[in-house]
């Protein structure tokens, strides 16, 4: 089984193709499917090197970035020709879209010319391509030709459809799969519940933009210090400068327990984890958040929004306390300490569906039916 994975995303140094998502999913691939052979093609928007070569250290995948033009009307000269140059010599069985946009406009011609099913993963970068995407003629007929249609959440999903509804397009309910995120299966080792009493150590990762409504958390946490021993960790990268300052000044006088740290690596996040006692996640319009199921996997209670993509995939869990107004900074420290009340209630026994061996059932399942 050869895979051609295209996504479009914007890398840091702690991940590389910066949606866990894509990394987790080519890498259980190359251990779950002895007999594949995996292909990434990264696209992105930054000016640099055009990379090709090893990637990841199977041999069974390699791994290119290459810049193209981000001008729409420079795609079908410049970013076609670049894709042709890349892969002139590879032979795929599927192509595998983790975005909708650019990807399926720059590869029209390489799979119409191959004769490759496809799938499209559709993210929450998808929603805001479709609305503004001109060509929507064009567009219809790229999504109607993909074979399935992947959606991390039902969140997204609606949203998606409804924008879509506007050109008469409708997602055949059989090619529709739900299939959250997932994290190798060493991640749900016995790891015990922390909090006994003494200071609550409260966990957010999330990248420092507006969306991830870091500030009305700050507020909520100190409304909890005035009463309850409280600390709050922030983790991830700085993508809003401006934001950061606000952030600064909000936890002013506040540093002995409100304190931020650049994103690390994957396996030194699951120690960060373990230092902590519940994560807290609040961002507006979260697509999934792949810490909402590190944070499970570890029997870590989650504090999350009831309108964010995770809620979808623990409707009948106890693993941790919702909130339905992120704006309410009341409400969002009522939580907080329901979630210190009930500290010892929270149930984890069906984490088990956030692991490799058992999302990847789905996969295999897509996979084959592809072929």
């Amino acid at each position: 089984m050869r895979i051609l994975h295209v996504t479009f995303m914007y890398p840091t140094p702690a991940k590389p193709l910066n949606g866990v998502a894509v990394e987790s999913l080519v890498n259980g691939i190359s251990r779950q499917f002895k007999n594949s052979e995996q292909t990434v093609l990264h696209l992105t928007n930054l000016f640099d090197e055009n990379v090709k070569g090893i990637f990841l250290p199977e041999k069974r995948i390699e791994y290119y970035r290459l810049h193209t033009p981000f001008y729409y009307k420079l795609f079908p000269f410049f970013g076609t020709s670049k894709i042709n140059a890349f892969l002139k010599d590879e032979d795929f069985d599927i192509v595998h879209f983790h975005n909708f946009f650019p990807g399926v406009f720059l590869l029209e011609d390489f799979v119409d010319k191959n004769k490759l099913p496809y799938v499209i993963t559709f993210r929450g970068s998808c929603l805001r391509a479709i609305q503004y995407i001109y060509r929507k003629g064009k567009m219809k007929k790229l999504i109607a030709s993909a074979r399935q249609f992947i959606f991390p959440s039902e969140y997204f999903y609606t949203g998606i459809s409804s924008e879509l509804q506007k050109i008469n397009f409708n997602f055949p309910a059989d090619k529709v799969y739900f299939i959250p995120n997932f994290k190798t299966n060493d991640w749900a080792t016995d790891s015990s519940k922390k909090y006994i009493g003494a200071t609550f150590k409260l966990l957010l990762i999330a990248n420092i933009e507006q969306r991830k409504n870091i500030v009305n958390t700050i507020n909520a946490v100190k409304i909890i210090a005035e009463k309850t021993p409280i600390a709050l960790d922030i983790y991830g990268d700085v993508y809003d400068e401006a934001l950061m300052e606000e952030i600064k000044k909000v936890s002013f006088n506040f540093e002995s327990y409100i304190k931020y740290y650049p994103s690390v690596s994957n396996d030194e996040m699951r120690n960060v984890i373990d230092k902590h006692d519940a994560l807290i996640l609040l961002a507006h319009k979260e697509t999934f958040g792949i810490a909402y199921i590190e944070a499970i996997l570890r029997q870590r209670p989650i504090i999350y929004s009831a309108n964010a993509g995770i809620a979808s995939f623990i409707k009948n869990d106890n693993y941790g306390v919702s909130v339905h107004d992120e704006n309410n900074i009341e409400e969002i420290a009522s939580a907080i300490m329901q979630c210190i009340e009930k500290y010892n209630t929270f149930d984890f026994t069906n984490r088990g569906k956030f692991l490799e061996d058992e999302v990847m059932k789905q996969w295999e399942e897509i996979y084959t039916n592809l072929i």
